[in-house]
């Protein structure tokens, strides 16, 4: 079986959408051998910030010269994005599973998959554990896909559950209150395991102490755990002074943007500080190595090609926010860093409940809306994202392709200004293959 052979099987399989559930994915895993229970691992739930806490929790472990996986979703251009390893040979940078291996470990499912009807997500969760028992390695930190409680990853028995932010998302799925979607992230919480919170809403806050005391899994709240000061912002980063249980750390430098990468770095390093056993001093320079090279990309990312280098171009921006959490993150960042700058929002985004909340934070920053087409996808109808600009005041024009989109929004900006494409992971997809087409 080639590459491409594995992955157009591999994407037939989301003929059977998402299905919330264990059965399945603990069937499969049975008939490989149970590769999950091969290897340690981090387990992160949360609405936002699964991503970055995951990437810089690997950064962290590859520059102590552990082997470390790393599993996330979704995947911006290729589906072996979701699998990286980091850490071989003393090396920080993450490889992407090799198309090869991809072949060869699905090559090893397929098998079962006419008597277990296993999702897209199911297999690729079964995939990478099967690449991660294989490359041996150190620990791996496992992303949930949705939810928690019924999540494929949520088979693991991890050496620490981490629960990142609480916001609203999925509610067809997880619930209409924050209090539904506590509970179902809850379920990832294991009996005896540590568990890491970077929750602040205090009515998701006591659902997780009383969930932790329940299962008598000792919560480190990161906010308590990791003090941080002296932060200065910029565009490339942010410097910073730590404290880790009483433990000062001085002249930090995070090379993920923004007050929220600063917030998901507080709780990747409490779950670090409970890997570590509160024992950081050892450990001092792994942190200042890892949170300097981490990488992760498309989050308050600068993008271009060689039409940027000119002068008179603007600044564009590309980010995957998608809910209210995410836009909101990204609006703060735009007032930090960037708050001279007229924004120009390119946006495309799946019909869903909760749409209409999440675009809102940006809303007020922008100079004039773009909207573009996700093909393949069901979209909002150009005439209800064009309501939501035009009663906030603000210019909408709707295209048909995302190119027409993209180059109007050139023509609309000058270099004080900036262009700003979010609103999915598919739409940073659509934008990017436009942009580097671009010459």
């Amino acid at each position: 079986m080639t590459y491409y052979e594995a992955v157009r099987h591999l994407n037939a399989r989301q003929m059977f959408g998402i299905k919330l559930g264990l059965n399945n994915i603990k069937k499969l895993l049975k008939c490989l051998d149970n590769p999950e229970r091969s290897f340690k691992s981090i387990h992160i739930a949360g609405t936002n910030g699964k991503g970055s806490t995951g990437a810089i929790l690997a950064s962290i472990f590859a520059a102590q010269g552990l082997t470390t996986g790393l599993y996330t979703s979704p995947h911006i251009s290729t589906v072996r994005e979701r699998f990286r390893l980091m850490g071989i040979n003393n090396s920080m940078e993450g490889e992407l599973i090799k198309p090869v291996e991809f072949a060869a470990f699905y090559k090893q499912i397929i098998p079962h998959l006419d008597e277990i009807p296993c999702t897209y997500f199911e297999c690729t969760t079964a995939l990478a554990f099967l690449y991660f028992r294989e490359q041996k390695v150190d620990i791996a930190v496992i992303e949930v896909g949705l939810g928690g409680r019924l999540d494929a990853t949520n088979v693991i028995t991890p050496v620490c559950s981490v629960i990142t932010t609480i916001g609203y998302d999925h509610r067809e799925h997880l619930g209409e209150t924050l209090e539904h979607i506590t509970r179902e992230k809850c379920g990832i919480i294991k009996r005896g395991v540590p568990v890491v919170s970077g929750v602040e809403q205090e009515e998701c806050r006591r659902i997780i102490v009383s969930t932790a005391e329940r299962k008598n899994a000792q919560l480190f709240e990161a906010g308590k755990t990791v003090e941080i000061s002296n932060v200065q912002y910029s565009i490339s980063g942010t410097k910073c002074d730590i404290r880790i249980n009483g433990i000062a750390i001085r002249d930090l430098f995070l090379s993920l943007p923004g007050s929220f990468q600063v917030s998901n770095a507080q709780t990747a390093l409490t779950a670090f500080s409970v890997i570590q056993n509160g024992n950081i001093t050892p450990v001092i320079p792994y942190i200042r190595t890892g949170l300097r090279y981490v990488s992760w990309p498309w989050r308050f990312m600068i993008y271009g090609n060689s039409l940027l280098h000119d002068r008179h171009a603007p600044l564009v921006i590309i980010d995957v926010a998608h809910n209210e959490g995410g836009f909101r993150a990204l609006s703060a960042n735009i007032r930090e860093l960037l708050p001279h700058k007229n924004v120009f929002l390119v946006v495309g985004m799946k019909e869903n409940k909760d749409w209409e909340r999440a675009i809102k934070p940006i809303l007020l920053l922008c100079k004039a809306g773009i909207g573009i087409p996700l093909p393949g996808f069901k979209n909002i109808s150009p005439k209800k994202l064009g309501s939501v600009f035009e009663h906030s005041g603000i210019p909408f024009r709707y295209f048909q392709s995302v190119r027409a989109g993209v180059l109007h929004a050139y023509k609309l900006a000058d270099r004080k200004d900036l262009i700003l494409c979010a609103g999915s992971h598919y739409t940073v997809n659509a934008v990017k293959k436009v942009i580097n087409s671009l010459d």
